[in-house]
């Protein structure tokens, strides 16, 4: 019987990274240590790998473009989703009313009612 004369190299098979699959775990917002489950990979190899980090980055990217484009349709047909993109992306925000207390009496000399009206006042204002 013959020998084999070549070397085997020593340690575990090389993984292989469906690059394709981590685009679209990215394109649903999935964590790196999601996707590094989802391949039996350990994340300390995707954190090494130059390749990952940038489909990783492309396919996250390409989620955010996406929702962006879905709540900018919806904007249009719901005033609660135009509002909230207009304070998030736009930096709108509601008038904050501010309550003059140097011409208002102490709280000590206030009555229960004028009381409860600042803090209903105030709540207002917060939007709470």
């Amino acid at each position: 019987m013959a020998k084999d004369t070549k070397k085997h190299p020593g340690g575990r098979p090389k993984k292989i990274i469906d690059y394709k699959l981590v685009e679209k775990l990215a394109g649903i917002f999935c964590t790196q240590s999601e996707i590094a489950a989802a391949l039996d990979v350990s994340l300390a190899l995707l954190d090494h790998d130059k390749e990952f980090i940038r489909i990783h980055k492309r396919g996250r990217q390409n989620a955010k473009r996406s929702l962006r484009r879905k709540l900018w349709s919806q904007a249009g047909k719901n005033a609660a989703m135009g509002i909230w993109l207009s304070k998030n992306e736009l930096g709108y925000h509601e008038p904050r009313t501010q309550i003059d207390l140097t011409t208002k009496k102490s709280a000590t000399d206030l009555t229960h009612a004028e009381l409860m009206a600042m803090i209903e006042e105030r709540k207002l204002a917060d939007g709470k």
